[in-house]
């Protein structure tokens, strides 16, 4: 390390600092296009998350890459190291590389990367569906309680009209998180749907005591996607726009005509 890092540098850009805490400072070798990039902090430590748009279109970036796995074996800095990498490959445009190593990234620590599987997860969105629900099973075979790998497995059996595969990873989300409105709306709108599929079906059924039995199902399936609408509207109380056009529906095929007309009020 000694041997490699240089003594003399040509400019040098101070990243961050707070007085008696910590200080970054990113340095280019004198006559070289090398960047290195040093942080020291106090007894408490200190995780940097840092921009580079300071490195001008075509500089190379192998200085950097030739130190990252040296970097990585200083517990105190792997989370900044690891902010770094995956920004560096991303101003190369070396989309599928970051992709790898966020990857790794996260399948090494899925609580600490919460955020970044987020962004992996609309990342493999975007490349099909089967992609981001394996990637969201990777996570959960690491740890099951990763709340957006949940999220994004229920995404995708939803996605795939697989309702009840579906309502198993939302409720899971509800249960890590039992304020997430996203996850409790979820789970009565896989049950909205299953209700919607079977009312649908209804007009196609000859059979008048089948037809009546499946109207009971229908009925009996809106209501049982009531609680968790109102769940949702416990978390959002002051945006009906998320919730009581559901609840509406789900009143008025259960015979709550009141609460249906309180839900008119809001739409």
């Amino acid at each position: 390390f000694i041997k490699d890092v240089a003594i003399d540098w040509d400019e040098s850009r101070y990243l961050e600092a707070e007085p008696g805490d910590h200080i970054t400072i990113a340095r280019r070798a004198k006559g070289t296009d090398d960047w290195f990039v040093g942080c020291t902090a106090g007894f408490n430590g200190h995780e940097s998350a840092l921009t580079l748009d300071f490195l001008q279109p075509g500089k190379k970036y192998e200085a950097m890459d030739k130190y990252y796995e040296q970097a990585l074996q200083f517990a105190d800095g792997v989370q900044g190291t690891n902010q770094v990498r995956l920004m560096s490959y991303l101003e190369q445009g070396d989309t599928a590389t970051w992709a790898s190593k966020a990857r790794e990234q996260c399948l090494a620590d899925p609580g600490k990367n919460e955020d970044l599987i987020q962004i992996l997860a609309s990342y493999y969105q975007k490349k099909g569906h089967d992609k981001m629900g394996e990637f969201a099973d990777a996570v959960l075979a690491v740890d099951p309680n990763v709340l957006i790998a949940n999220y994004a497995r229920g995404f995708v059996y939803f996605a795939e009209t697989k309702y009840d595969e579906a309502m198993k990873y939302y409720q899971k989300c509800t249960e890590i998180k039992p304020d997430y409105y996203d996850a409790w709306y979820q789970c009565g709108l896989c049950i909205f749907r299953k209700a919607l599929d079977l009312n649908s079906s209804i007009s196609s059924i000859k059979n008048q005591a089948e037809a009546k039995k499946t109207k009971e199902q229908t009925i009996k399936l809106f209501g049982e996607a009531i609680p968790y609408f109102e769940r949702a509207r416990e978390i959002t109380p002051d945006e009906p726009q998320k919730w009581a056009y559901e609840l509406k529906q789900c009143y008025t095929v259960t015979g709550q005509a009141a609460k249906a007309a309180e839900m008119d009020k809001l739409l």
